[in-house]
């Protein structure tokens, strides 16, 4: 697994089960290919980004589509 996949899916399995995200950033370290700090650096910017995703609400083309066409008139 790649680092930046590995740190996405430790991300995901810690809202769920925080041991169970334990045990995959051990096992995914424990091959010597991807370090724990490495593995924790992705997971946090994963977090993150899920937040500030979420905070910035609606995407523009979203808003766009739901203003009335008749707006401006």
């Amino acid at each position: 697994m790649e680092l930046v996949s590995a740190g996405a899916e430790v991300t995901a399995r810690w809202r769920s089960d925080p041991e169970e995200a334990f045990a995959l950033m051990h096992e995914l370290a424990a091959d010597g290919e991807l370090a724990v700090d490495e593995i924790l650096d992705e997971a946090v910017d994963a977090a993150v980004l899920t937040g500030l995703l979420a905070l910035q609400g609606p995407a523009p083309r979203q808003i766009r589509a739901r203003r009335p066409s008749n707006l401006g008139q």
